[in-house]
């Protein structure tokens, strides 16, 4: 990951800007799953609570590739993953650059988890021409 930039945040997790290995713009929505440790004052979800969202936003992404029944409004699902451990360095500095800038609500990724955090990784694209309406704007 070459040039990544925190975008926003939520009480689900953060969310990234980068380019993937095709120099294409997407975006990461970056969601902790199945700790045992609150996260943004929540506890995190479980794969269980969050299954609806992937099988629906699988869904919705598919409609892209007909020529009926698309929206320039939806920012589709581009691929998913579950990692577990803890953020890579470029991730934090990014966070870091975001809080400093325009502040955070949000907890610093790593700081205050006692156990193995699992992540799940949502790269969305097309990211820079379209809004993104599904994060909290950091205050400032």
């Amino acid at each position: 990951m070459k040039l990544c930039r925190k975008v926003g945040e939520g009480a689900f997790g953060e969310v990234f800007s980068t380019t993937n290995s095709s120099g294409d713009a997407v975006a990461l929505k970056i969601i902790p799953v199945e700790g045992c440790d609150r996260v943004n004052g929540e506890e995190q979800k479980t794969f269980g609570e969050i299954l609806h969202e992937i099988i629906i936003s699988k869904e919705l992404s598919s409609l892209k590739e007909k020529k009926h029944n698309q929206t320039t409004g939806f920012i589709g699902l581009k691929d998913l993953h579950c990692v577990q451990g803890c953020y890579p360095p470029g991730l934090l500095k990014a966070w870091d650059s975001f809080k400093t800038q325009r502040g955070s609500e949000n907890d610093r990724p790593g700081e205050r988890l006692t156990c193995s955090p699992v992540h799940l990784f949502t790269c969305l694209s097309p990211f820079l021409t379209q809004g993104v309406s599904n994060i909290r704007p950091a205050s400032g």
